[in-house]
């Protein structure tokens, strides 16, 4: 953990670190085999790259006019460091510039940081 990580847009060739990442924390991974056909195509993504290798990511899925917020994960290696935050910005601007109005998501376990990111919680 030499230099901060670099956030940019995913990119289809990030795919498969990507996935390794989302398996890493314990996240639903299964619906995502064709990731960087997705990536080419419209899905929207956010990664954080340090020295050659991510370190964490981020996927919206545009539905319309809004944008499921999914795969959120950071290497426990760099968490605590406020990359989480970064990457959701990222990802979040990348939803924007695509034309979504709305962000939304679903977390059994991290609610509390999403909400200090501005996430409100809905029934």
């Amino acid at each position: 953990m030499n230099a901060q990580p670099t956030i940019r847009y995913a990119l289809p060739s990030d795919a498969a670190a990507i996935l390794q990442l989302i398996a890493a924390a314990k996240l639903p991974y299964q619906d995502l085999s064709d990731l960087a056909a997705r990536l080419s195509g419209g899905l929207l993504g956010a990664v954080a790259e340090s020295e050659g290798s991510l370190v964490g990511c981020a996927i919206v899925e545009p539905y319309g006019t809004a944008g499921l917020l999914r795969s959120v994960a950071v290497d426990a290696a760099w968490r605590r460091q406020g990359l989480g935050e970064r990457i959701v910005d990222c990802a979040a601007g990348a939803a924007l510039e695509a034309g979504l109005e709305d962000l939304v998501l679903l977390t059994e376990t991290a609610a509390p940081f999403f909400g200090r990111l501005g996430f409100a919680s809905v029934a």
